[in-house]
Order: structure tokens, then C-alpha cells, then sequence
């Protein structure tokens, strides 16, 4: 039988906020693009809005109008965040916004990571470098 994790990639999340409530046009695009071009795929999908009153309503992306180009990618998520993983990022939000939340597998890392179980080893810790501190320490560095 196949292990479900010789199959997964590396998997990074996402919350972003939006101070006007809208999910812009753009980032839905780029989702999309992401998935077509099969660099990523999403495995959760979710928007997280906060109320001005700090009122927390929690939607599946397909409930979503603002979201409905991504409706046409079918039905591509596997639901990995539980209820209270998005309690805990409401708690995070500014009142008044919009988030989305959006977890992905990094199809480009597939090769590399069952390359890693398969020689018994194992990722034992992965992060990111914010983009502002890599600039900063690029422009530090040239002067």
C-alpha cells in the first residue's frame, strides 16, 4: 500500500488580511494562475471576516462571491484547518477586515521531499525569511 505522504510536497500557509473587506480581484488571480500552472495546490481555502464589533463569521471559499473565479478550479480542497486553527486566527484580525486564509501544497517540492522519505530521512524544520529582511540586509551589504 502507498503512503498518503509519499504524494505531498512541502506545505505553507497563508493569512491575509484585508482592511476594506474586499478580497482583491488580483490575489484571486494569482491563486489561479499558482494552480494552472501547477506550481501549487490548494489543500483549504477559507474567509475569515471581523465585524468592526469584533463578530467572527468563518465562509468556504465556494460561499464566497468575491472568490468565484476560483469555483471554476473545482473541487480541489481537502478541508486540513480545523475550527479552532481559524478561531485563533480571527483572534489575530483588526476588527473590520476580511481575511483569507489559504493553505497550500508546493508541487515544486514533491521530488524533493519523497526523495527525503525515502532515504529515511526527514524535514525536521522549515521557515521563511521575510522578503523586507532579505532587502535590508542586500542594501546593507552593497553599501
Amino acid at each position: 500500500m502507498t503512503n498518503p505522504s509519499d504524494h505531498l510536497g512541502l506545505i505553507d500557509y497563508a493569512v491575509i488580511e484585508f482592511v476594506d473587506n474586499t478580497i482583491d480581484d488580483a490575489v484571486t488571480a494569482s491563486i489561479v494562475d499558482l494552480v494552472a500552472s501547477g506550481t501549487v495546490r490548494i489543500l483549504d481555502l477559507a474567509v475569515i471576516r471581523k465585524d468592526s464589533d469584533g463578530t467572527v463569521t468563518v465562509d468556504e471559499y465556494q460561499e464566497v462571491e468575491e472568490l468565484s473565479s476560483l469555483h471554476a478550479l473545482g473541487d480541489f480542497v481537502a478541508h486540513v484547518v480545523a475550527a479552532e486553527d481559524l478561531i485563533v486566527t480571527a483572534e489575530v484580525l483588526a476588527p473590520g477586515t476580511t481575511a483569507l486564509l489559504v493553505v497550500w501544497e508546493n508541487i515544486w517540492t514533491l521530488e524533493l521531499a519523497h526523495a527525503i522519505r525515502r532515504s529515511g530521512g526527514q524535514m525536521v524544520a522549515t521557515g521563511r525569511i521575510p522578503t523586507d529582511e532579505i532587502i535590508a540586509a542586500l542594501e546593507a551589504a552593497s553599501n
